[in-house]
């Protein structure tokens, strides 16, 4: 297959991450929208109808992973733009909940593959060199999708309205589908794989969960991942809203730092990773940072304007662990069974933001242990402080993504530095 095409996919996919993102965080300026349309009574109620997405996002993804190994882009990436242009479509034009549910869940179903389908583009067709490069190009590209469903997407409602908006991404989604359904003539078929069964596939897929490295991979992935879609994916502006008295407008403009810092960081992390001694320090590193950030992020004060920008801006970078993780995955995998193994990382990645932004809705709606804590002062109360009680559940889990980065330290010290990946 000719370099140019080979690029050119790269990029569909590239922007088809970006554009799962873009719909993971979207409902972000949804709620006063679906308020008005199909009366939403809270935040928390929204939150449990929008989530859906990621259920059907968690579930498809290993059917995806097994649908790559088995057939490749040259079919899975225009059936599934196809159904999330589907999903876009029907969520961003409901009228009740169960249009929008259905559009969340059919959204997730296609969405289901962006990231890996990109993934196993940079892996299956590139050098091994480039890899982190690639992969820290499409975390950098999904992070983009984020900035753009925050700031830019709340200025697109302001200016064009909510259906005239709803017309430009369905477009962008639909162009993504003409241009990769024009690839894929000039992809061949898949050889290797054909005389393998979905049911074999399957089979080796779940075999993989009897790698412990990669269960490493998959719990670092998910413990870093469910504090990004819950806190700069949902509700921090609510956190800056409600505890430190932002505007709306300031506090979608301060979760751009965290969303600029994670992209800055995965492009970073991407051309300085090339082997694996350097991969494993960043992932120690940026686990570290993390879990002080949350220490910070969970004691109960009220911050200033550049403290919250300097934490944000640092719990952005150790985010950017996530790119090493997915790089890790080929040292430790068959060729066969590649896709299916970034699959059930991602899995995992995905279930972890379902996760967090259920747990910490649940959390701020039946916990408030700060009124119990004696170091609190008065002027401190007068913030909303049921919120650092839910701030206690990034905390917890950046520290067990620590445990794991350390685990994972040991494991790659063990391997030469020039072991080749499988994938």
């Amino acid at each position: 297959m000719k370099l140019s095409i080979k690029i050119s996919l790269y990029i569909i996919t590239l922007f088809f991450t970006l554009l799962s993102l873009f719909c993971q965080v979207a409902p972000l300026e949804g709620y006063d929208y679906f308020y008005q349309v199909i009366s939403v009574s809270s935040p928390s109620d929204f939150v449990y109808l929008v989530s859906t997405f990621f259920i059907t996002y968690s579930i498809m993804q290993l059917p995806g992973g097994i649908l790559l190994d088995k057939y490749g882009v040259k079919f899975v990436v225009p059936i599934a733009l196809f159904i999330t242009l589907c999903g876009v479509a029907l969520y961003w034009y409901s009228g009740n909940k169960f249009e929008l549910v259905t559009g969340r869940l059919l959204t997730g179903i296609g969405c289901s593959v962006a990231y890996v389908s990109a993934v196993y583009v940079a892996s299956k067709f590139f050098p091994l060199a480039v890899l982190p490069l690639l992969i820290g190009l499409i975390e950098g590209g999904s992070t983009a999708g984020s900035i753009v469903a925050t700031s830019p997407l709340q200025n697109a409602l302001n200016v064009l309205g909510w259906d005239s908006t709803g017309v430009i991404v369905c477009v962008f989604t639909a162009t993504l589908m003409l241009g990769s359904l024009a690839l894929s003539r000039f992809i061949p078929d898949k050889k290797g794989l054909k005389t393998h069964s979905l049911t074999q596939l399957t089979i080796d897929a779940f075999k993989l969960f009897t790698n412990k490295k990669l269960l490493l991979i998959f719990l670092y992935s998910l413990c870093t991942w469910l504090i990004v879609m819950s806190f700069p994916g949902y509700w921090l502006k609510d956190y800056l809203i409600h505890v430190h008295s932002y505007q709306v407008e300031k506090a979608l403009t301060y979760i751009n730092y965290y969303w600029v810092s994670l992209l800055l960081a995965s492009l970073l992390l991407g051309c300085i990773v090339h082997n694996l001694t350097i991969a494993r320090w960043a992932l120690v590193l940026s686990a570290g940072i993390g879990f002080a950030a949350y220490i910070y992020l969970a004691t109960p004060t009220v911050l200033g304007d550049l403290k919250i920008i300097f934490i944000l801006i640092v719990s952005g970078a150790s985010a950017a662990g996530v790119v090493i993780a997915f790089s890790l995955i080929p040292y430790f995998t068959q060729s066969d069974s590649c896709g299916s193994a970034l699959a059930l990382n991602n899995t995992f990645v995905v279930f972890g933001g379902y996760l967090g932004q259920i747990l910490f809705g649940f959390v701020l709606d039946h916990y408030n242990i700060t009124n119990q804590v004696n170091f609190i002062t008065e002027e401190q109360l007068l913030a909303n402080s049921t919120y650092y009680s839910a701030m206690l559940i990034y905390l917890l889990f950046s520290g067990v993504a620590l445990v794991l980065a350390g685990r994972l330290f040991f494991i790659t010290k063990r391997l030469t530095v020039n072991q080749s990946a499988n994938c």
